[in-house]
């Protein structure tokens, strides 16, 4: 949104927006003064919060896109919340998700202290996990995507064992990490979707 842009680079700030806002695209208010959002905001595109002070979301909060809330001081989320696109939460200090939480991408959740996800959180949802490796990790309720291959958790247990391998050469020090990402993975999987 380049005018919050113009507006805070001639030291013009503000804490809120006005109610019944409704934006169609991408909302970037990360790094301004903003400490809360309207009831019923409804982002089209993409909210991204980072680096903002504010510490609550409201209710009935709606993105199309992804919300980044990475680093920021929230600690739970709302009722009806839903994402159209992954919804990061990496450094938050929140510990559970809203048994109605909808998200149509992956979640991050590096660095909180989220122990379960909601019951009817969506099969097509998955975490992401911190890589060691060169290849971005998802885990979902039946699947491990490292980069873009995509296998059941004993799929993968074959591959390593059998130290196949794709665009990475099996003795390098980078399938090494990849394998232990993949560990991690699992470890992820049978905590999270596997009980």
């Amino acid at each position: 949104m380049e005018l919050i842009t113009y507006l805070e680079a001639n030291n013009i700030f503000f804490t809120s927006l006005p109610d019944n806002l409704s934006v169609g695209g991408f909302l970037d208010l990360e790094g301004t003064s903003i400490t809360s959002l309207p009831d019923n905001l409804s982002v089209g595109g993409s909210l991204d919060l980072r680096g903002t002070p504010i510490t609550s979301l409201p209710d009935n909060l709606s993105v199309g896109g992804f919300l980044n809330l990475r680093g920021t001081s929230i600690t739970s989320l709302p009722d009806n919340l839903s994402v159209g696109g992954f919804l990061n939460l990496r450094g938050t200090s929140i510990t559970s998700l809203p048994d109605n939480l909808s998200v149509g991408g992956f979640l991050d959740l590096e660095g909180t202290s989220i122990t379960s996800l909601p019951d009817n959180l969506s099969k097509n949802t998955s975490i992401k996990i911190k890589n060691k490796g060169k290849w971005d990790i998802l885990v979902s309720h039946n699947t491990i995507k490292i980069g873009c291959k995509e296998k059941k958790s004993t799929d993968w247990m074959y591959f390593f064992k059998n130290r196949q391998s794709y665009q990475t050469n099996p003795s390098s020090q980078d399938y090494k990490l990849i394998e232990e990402d993949y560990q991690e993975a699992l470890r992820v999987y049978n905590y999270y979707f596997n009980k």
